[in-house]
């Protein structure tokens, strides 16, 4: 079984769809409670241990049931606003703006007719509305870490203070392509839609360690000490700059079922911010960007019939429940 792997991402295919009329029926979230209907995923209490888990890329596969978790740029973030129910279906600008995130050649070509483009936002409107359901809420999120050295009392390298995770519910994460240019030259990248979300995870999340067998870490130091002694001179080889290169990197593998309020730019860029809130289902670290070599990974969930929520999922989405009535979450 797929989740959350659908043709969304063709936004040409859409409108040919739309126009053909061949639509499915969805259904929007309209409060919490719904997203626990036919929920399968259970969460695991243990950890398996140091790098059980070698996991396809940005698959997370238990049983029966296959999860993707999309990149987050800002084509795949502007549905996922729309399946959470962050904009109304009602609102022509919202509509519009949706358009030229994913079809800019139609919006810069069309919109100046209104009368063409009022017919091709009607499209548009229909298919968010009857398909929004669909969309994704699942996301792969990277942080880059930095690392020290190897700690054999707890077979793991340390993490630099300056990037130790420490019982951490809020993340601000951006969309991979969040200085990508506007459709229009006149827009601003503070308009529009956000493109960076202050998280919020239903757990604290630590990671001042990173697992991992001595081999591996001799290893992973080895290659990293060659490029330093490659990249500096010996007079100027400081431990400072050495640290520097140690390099890892966290993919954090999270559901999004509720979103918070707008909350304007952030103030590390330039960047427009909504508040979401989230279940964490996983994490992978690897040495590197392109996911090459893995550290360690520890999954939350796994696969199984459909059937009732574990209890300790059960529990955070009633925390998360309780958060977002009346307009409260994130605040």
């Amino acid at each position: 079984m797929l989740k959350n792997i659908i043709p969304w991402t063709r936004s040409v295919a859409f409108l040919m769809i739309l126009f053909c009329g061949f639509m499915s029926a969805g259904t929007a979230y309209a409060q919490i409670e719904k997203l626990l209907d036919g929920f399968v995923d259970e969460f695991l209490e243990y950890d398996e241990g140091a790098g059980a888990e070698l996991l396809n890329r940005n698959l997370i596969k238990r049983g029966e049931v296959l999860y993707l978790y999309e990149q987050p740029t800002i084509k795949a973030l502007s549905h996922m606003y729309w399946s959470l129910g962050l904009y109304n279906v009602l609102d022509d600008e919202a509509i519009d703006e949706f358009m030229k995130i994913n079809e800019c050649d139609m919006y810069q070509k069309f919109s100046g007719d209104e009368f063409e483009w009022s017919g091709i936002r009607e499209a548009a409107r229909y298919f968010i509305k009857n398909n929004k359901s669909e969309f994704p809420t699942r996301f792969e999120f990277m942080i880059p870490l930095k690392l020290r050295e190897y700690n054999e009392r707890f077979g793991a390298v340390d993490v630099q203070d300056e990037y130790k995770i420490k019982s951490f519910r809020k993340f601000e994460l951006f969309a991979s392509d969040a200085y990508r240019k506007p459709c229009l030259k006149r827009d601003k990248l503070l308009n529009g839609y956000p493109r960076g979300i202050i998280l919020e995870l239903s757990r604290p999340l630590t990671i001042i360690r990173v697992p991992m067998s001595k081999q591996v870490a001799n290893n992973y130091i080895r290659k990293v000490n060659r490029a330093f002694k490659i990249k500096y001179k010996v007079d100027i080889r400081t431990k400072s700059r050495m640290y520097a290169m140690r390099e890892a990197y966290i993919f954090l593998k999270v559901k999004i079922f509720a979103h918070g309020t707008l909350l304007g730019k952030s103030g590390n860029s330039r960047l427009a911010m909504v508040g979401m809130m989230g279940i964490l289902e996983g994490y992978e670290i690897y040495a590197d960007r392109k996911k090459e070599t893995l550290f360690y990974s520890q999954i939350y969930v796994r696969g199984k019939t459909k059937g009732r929520l574990d209890i300790r999922l059960g529990d955070q989405y009633k925390i998360l429940e309780e958060k977002s009535k009346n307009g409260g979450l994130l605040r």
